[in-house]
């Protein structure tokens, strides 16, 4: 008998609002965009969606943009971005939810 194959279940739909430090601004893998390494010092829920970044609060998260975003982000920057988090329980990442980013310091 072979043992069964694994599955994994994706993230539920989720969005979140965060606020936090840029530390580290660097290509993304592939060349494709960027990551922002930010360190969360807030994340508020977005309507009634999952707020998979508020057990982050306290950590550094990568974010990945799309190329096109027309924002310049610097290390050191203080951001509020609306983000989503796309996965499994295996891993995943968090995405910056269209151009919605705000720097506050």
């Amino acid at each position: 008998m072979e043992p069964p194959e694994s599955y994994s279940v994706s993230a539920a739909p989720n969005e979140s609002l965060v606020r936090g430090k840029v530390l580290r601004v660097r290509p993304a893998p592939g060349g494709a965009g960027i990551v922002w390494e930010v360190e969360i010092q807030e994340a508020e829920n977005v309507g009634n969606l999952a707020n998979l970044a508020r057990s982050r609060v306290g950590e550094c998260i990568p974010i990945y943009v799309h190329p096109d975003l027309k924002v310049e982000i610097r290390e050191g920057n203080v951001i509020e971005a609306r983000v989503f988090f796309e996965g499994d329980e295996r891993g995943g990442v968090f995405f910056l939810k269209g151009e919605d980013i705000r720097r506050k310091g």
